[in-house]
């Protein structure tokens, strides 16, 4: 039998999981973080299996194949690749996180829920909030605000960066108010939350946030309800988006966030003035689905992105977007492969929609606002999307237990013909 154990006994793994989740962030261009962030990994393993007696329950699953798979692909990507060095690097990363994430795997299965990983991406976000406090001072972030400038880019500091992760952790923030239906020292994270976010000037951050909160909360209130009553709450929080969008044209520190998110919308339309980055952006889009146009099956190779850019428009960027990146790099058959892993999720949490609870909704959450960052980021090569991936995974693994727990047993039949004793 399966050794129950509770929270104070998983609290080392769960403190562990928070640092692990912080370091993809503090440490970014720190030149040990990598082997900081694989031993992370080595103690959260020891630590479980100091708890676990010396073992840990070695199972196989989707997660593991899909990541073997996206790897492997990376790597033959090398023999059509425009840029072969980077799809060798491409390839070498997907595998380092194949390893350590199979590790972590391996610990975060034996929690009885998810929320030590839930937990980690709330402190990760908390972690980088004080960290640019530290870093520029309050007066520092409320001059940004007054001027109407962004956070701008030092050390291993990028806006946009931590614009998602301060975006991701107040969505779990809400979460847990929700959930303990009461407010505690660390829900007041929320406050310089909403600061940071701001003054990164982040369209995306702000669009996660925003579409975040009211998918999570749509997403609590529907349990139980009828067709009709979900149709109301769904106007209701269209109602209340747009609402949330007045208000920040309104306030003066989201001034320069909400000029950035005019142009971008300008840029789409066509109406109205927009500025380079908004239609470098767009252009970049652009370019990558062309490509795809033209080498539909396995694209131009995994990391090339940038020579598309530099090809069509005379800018090695990458291609700002992760869906045309993947398209323009791997094809569709690339494409497939990495998207596959969100549709076996999805398809999971439809299945076990029964036995899902609030801490389903929140996993979904987190991973329906990853794609609309991939909308404006290149993410498929950062730690952070596999431990969201992870984490809605996991969530489904327990969907999965719930189900077979409610399954009534089947009684031993007994043989008509043997001797009764």
């Amino acid at each position: 039998m399966q050794q129950t154990l509770g929270k104070s006994e998983y609290l080392v793994p769960r403190l562990l999981a928070a640092l692990l989740f912080s370091a993809f962030f503090v440490l970014f261009d720190w030149t040990y973080a990598s082997v900081t962030i694989l031993l992370l990994f080595l103690l959260t393993a020891v630590s479980m299996m100091l708890l676990r007696g010396g073992r840990l329950t070695i199972r196989i699953t989707f997660f593991h194949v899909w990541m073997l798979a996206f790897g492997l692909f990376c790597f033959l990507s090398v023999i059509w690749a425009w840029d072969t060095e980077n799809a060798m690097t491409k390839g070498k990363t997907a595998f380092s996180m194949l390893i350590c994430y199979s590790l972590a795997f391996l610990c975060y299965q034996e929690f009885d829920s998810v929320d030590g990983l839930l937990k980690a991406v709330l402190w990760g976000g908390n972690a980088v909030m004080l960290v640019i406090f530290a870093t520029f001072g309050v007066h520092g972030i409320l001059s940004l605000l007054e001027y109407g400038d962004r956070l701008p880019e030092e050390f291993y500091l990028n806006s946009n960066v931590v614009g998602v992760v301060c975006a991701m952790s107040m969505v779990v923030n809400v979460y847990y108010i929700l959930k303990e239906k009461r407010i505690y020292w660390w829900n007041l994270f929320l406050l310089p939350g909403v600061i940071i976010l701001s003054a990164t000037g982040s369209r995306q951050a702000l669009a996660i946030m925003a579409g975040g909160l009211i998918l999570l909360v749509f997403l609590t209130v529907i349990r139980g309800r009828s067709p009709g009553e979900i149709a109301v709450l769904l106007a209701g929080g269209v109602l209340l988006l747009a609402g949330m969008l007045i208000l920040i044209s309104r306030l003066p520190a989201f001034s320069g966030i909400y000029k950035r998110m005019l142009s971008m919308v300008s840029a789409m339309t066509g109406v109205g003035k927009t500025d380079r980055s908004a239609t470098t952006r767009l252009a970049l889009i652009d370019v990558g689905l062309e490509q795809f146009k033209r080498t539909p099956l396995l694209g131009i190779g995994m990391g090339s992105g940038h020579l598309v850019g530099w090809k069509y428009l005379n800018k090695a960027f990458y291609l700002h977007n992760n869906f045309a990146e993947v398209l323009a790099g791997g094809g569709l058959l690339g494409f497939s492969i990495y998207y596959s892993i969100y549709i076996c999720i999805f398809v999971r949490y439809i299945r076990y929609r029964r036995y899902a609870t609030l801490e389903t909704a929140v996993c979904a959450t987190l991973l329906v606002m990853a794609l609309v960052e991939d909308y404006a980021s290149v993410t498929y090569y950062l730690k952070e999307t596999y431990f969201y991936l992870m984490l809605g995974f996991l969530e489904t693994e327990k969907l999965k237990q719930s189900c077979r727990a409610s399954l009534p047993r089947m009684p031993i039949l007994q043989n008509e013909g043997a001797e009764r004793i």
